[in-house]
């Protein structure tokens, strides 16, 4: 007889031998013990956690001579056909090989029939997702309805290719993966029996590797066999299966936290020699960081971590005193580095430089921790400030921001100011093109102060301290000429044109109506021109009477139909327009042009003041002494032109 492999030999009988599945074998025990199995079962879960070891199981308490009973005797005639695939009753079909429409009315007419020797006829379809959808709609009608001797039980790994009309005629078992501790406590349990001499590191090897599956164990196991036979070292193990040794990671990781590049090196071109697969590798590491943070963060990490007692407790001392931050820095690092190790035809060059970077980068300081040190700073900073250092005043600061700031003076040749040092402000020096102020020394020059636009509120309190502030050079003397005071302007006629910052809302109202009638307007470009070389006079009532120049007057002209039309649709046929020409300035009013843009100049200029005195902006300005306001955007889409 050739070899009967482990998974086959030690192939679950009964519930109790089901490794893991307590939730699913506690269930079906119950179904059974009160008669109440259902007549469609889904076992969903990946490969090897006992799916269709359950679904014989099952078939066994069904149609053993004791049945029904949760304990089948394996040895009456039901039992070892059914172990063995060869029962007339119980009909395992391979869903890949056997998904046509003509294999599912094979069973819908065989289904009619009562079973042969067993109690129930039991229909265990595995991989039932590779079924097409012309198959599962033929089994719908049968599936909802079977004869009541009919059990029907589907296995997959992908539930989700399930269409919604199978899955809602069934009882869904999800299937867990198997713990690496209770894989590894079951391989003991097998080893003992086999009479094996292997070391306790080597399950814990085969657990890791098996990711869950219980079947891929007993195959690991079983080519371990092959190479060493019934005794087993933990080096040979690792030689057999391509992995890395559990100190090796703690070495490396323990590299990185040192910040030993050189240690961190040398183990990788160890891996790299002993031919060990760095993708792999890559992977194993990402899993290792991912435990040390589960077991940072955690009081029972054993809950969470699949690893033996005594390498949790090594775990755990190698992270005592660093930092939750430090740890998620390096598993980011680590997992983008073995997603490119998969993707690059240099993997080992890629995974040194990601190494040696995160050796490089030190250690982590929490957020807390770096503002209590800038508070600390600043502290120090305003205890020794001199004569030309003024500690922040946040009163001072508000009262600034409060005040209008005046337009900056932009000069190309502007000289610098070179600030004393420790001072934590920066203030700038223009000299504007208007005649600096003479002085009592003829010929003397005195720069004209003024804040940039990009310094802190609080400065603009006060010009800055003489003994704090020098410019690096003097300018260039100016002409005798431009020291003499100038004469003054000739006085200006006042303007009667009324302007947005007089706030008159007489004024407002009469332009908002006319803005308002104008959008009745049908034609968007003679509003356009209308609300342009118009100017409002007066708008009382129904009256309305714009003012022009001369040489516009004749092009408006033809535009007043459009206005009379929409104002009399608005306020009744006694609606009527008068239109003057201008004779001079005094009598030139306002456009509606005009009116718009000062009205968003003005909720911009609002909107600047008001982040100038945003307790947010202030609260910076307290923690980093050297912040400045360097640019305010205003979002305004008020000014767009009608």
């Amino acid at each position: 007889m050739s070899y009967l492999v482990l998974a086959r030999k030690w192939r679950p009988t009964t519930f109790e031998d089901v490794v893991g599945q307590e939730h699913i074998t506690r269930t079906l025990s119950n179904a059974v013990l009160q008669d109440r199995v259902a007549h469609a079962l889904l076992f969903t879960g990946s490969r090897g956690v006992g799916k269709t070891s359950c679904a014989r199981i099952l078939a066994k308490t069904l149609n053993c001579v004791q049945a029904p009973t949760i304990d089948p005797c394996g040895v009456c005639g039901a039992c070892v056909e059914i172990t063995s695939g060869s029962s007339i009753d119980v009909f395992e079909i391979d869903g890949a090989s056997n998904n046509s429409v003509e294999q599912i009315r094979e069973i819908r007419e065989a289904i009619k029939f009562a079973p042969t020797q067993g109690k129930r006829k039991i229909y265990i379809i595995d991989e039932v997702h590779m079924l097409t959808t012309s198959a599962f709609n033929a089994l719908l009608k049968t599936l909802e309805e079977p004869p009541s001797h009919a059990l029907f039980i589907f296995a997959t790994t992908e539930p989700h290719k399930i269409p919604e009309t199978i899955l809602s005629r069934c009882q869904r078992f999800d299937f867990k993966r198997i713990p690496e501790i209770k894989i590894i406590n079951a391989l003991s349990r097998i080893g003992r029996n086999e009479g094996l001499q292997i070391e306790d590191g080597v399950y814990a090897h085969i657990a890791r590797e098996a990711k869950g599956g219980m079947r891929d164990a007993l195959s690991l196991l079983d080519q371990i066999i092959a190479f060493c036979g019934v005794e087993a070292t933990e080096a040979q193990v690792r030689e057999v299966l391509g992995i890395a040794d559990r100190r090796v990671m703690h070495e490396l990781t323990q590299a990185i936290l040192d910040g030993a590049g050189q240690r961190a090196l040398e183990i990788i071109e160890d891996l790299f020699q002993f031919g060990l697969d760095l993708q792999k590798f890559g992977a194993e590491m990402v899993k290792h960081l991912r435990d040390l943070m589960v077991i940072k963060v955690t009081q029972t990490p054993g809950q969470l971590v699949d690893l033996p007692e005594a390498e949790l407790e090594t775990m755990r001392r190698q992270v005592e005193g660093v930092a939750p931050a430090q740890i998620h820095r390096l598993f980011n690092a680590m997992l983008t580095s073995a997603e490119e190790i998969a993707r690059s035809s240099f993997p080992k060059l890629v995974l040194e430089m990601t190494l040696l970077r995160l050796c490089a980068q030190g250690t982590t300081l929490p957020l807390a921790e770096i503002l209590v040190g800038l508070e600390r700073l600043e502290a120090r900073i305003n205890e020794g400030a001199g004569a030309d250092q003024r500690p922040f005043d946040r009163g001072a600061a508000q009262a600034a921001a409060q005040t209008p700031a005046t337009p900056p003076v932009i000069t190309p040749e502007a000289p610098t100011v070179a600030r004393s040092e420790g001072s934590p402000w920066r203030a700038r020096v223009s000299q504007p093109p208007s005649p600096a102020k003479p002085s009592a020394k003829r010929g003397a020059w005195e720069p004209t102060w003024s804040i940039g636009r990009g310094q802190h509120p609080a400065e603009a309190a006060s010009p800055p301290s003489e003994g704090g502030l020098e410019p690096r050079s003097a300018p260039p003397p100016q002409p005798q000429k431009s020291l003499e005071p100038r004469s003054a302007p000739p006085p200006q006629p006042p303007s009667h044109r009324p302007s947005a910052e007089t706030n008159d809302p007489t004024r407002d109202a009469q332009m908002a109506r006319l803005d308002q009638l104008l959008e009745q307007i049908p034609q968007k470009f003679n509003a356009r021109q209308i609300a342009q070389i118009a100017r409002l006079m007066r708008f009382e009532g129904a009256q309305l009477t714009l003012s022009a120049a001369p040489q516009v007057s004749s092009q408006l002209q033809g535009q007043l139909s459009h206005i009379i039309a929409a104002g009399q649709a608005q306020l009744g046929p006694e609606f009527q327009v008068s239109l003057i020409p201008a004779s001079g300035p005094e009598e030139a009013g306002e456009t509606l042009h005009e009116w718009r843009e000062a009205r968003a100049q003005a909720r911009r200029e609002a909107m600047r003041r008001e982040a100038r005195d945003n307790p947010g902006v202030l609260a910076v300005f307290k923690v980093f002494s050297d912040a400045k306001i360097t640019q305010i955007n205003v979002a305004d889409d008020a000014t767009e032109e009608r």
